[in-house]
């Protein structure tokens, strides 16, 4: 993943096109369970997909 600034993002546009082929709930998993430590869900959806927030 590359790097980002802190803020909310969607996964797609930065881990790549194999998130997409991955089901909601595996997605939602891995985040919650702490697989990307810099990153939260956000709990909600906008235009590009659910929205994820990175942390400082």
């Amino acid at each position: 993943m590359p790097a980002l600034e802190p803020g909310e993002f969607h996964f797609p546009e930065n881990y790549g096109s194999d998130w997409d082929e991955l089901f909601v709930g595996e997605k939602v998993k891995l985040v919650q369970k702490g697989h990307f430590s810099h990153a939260e869900d956000k709990g909600k959806k906008e235009a590009g997909g659910r929205v994820y927030l990175k942390r400082d």
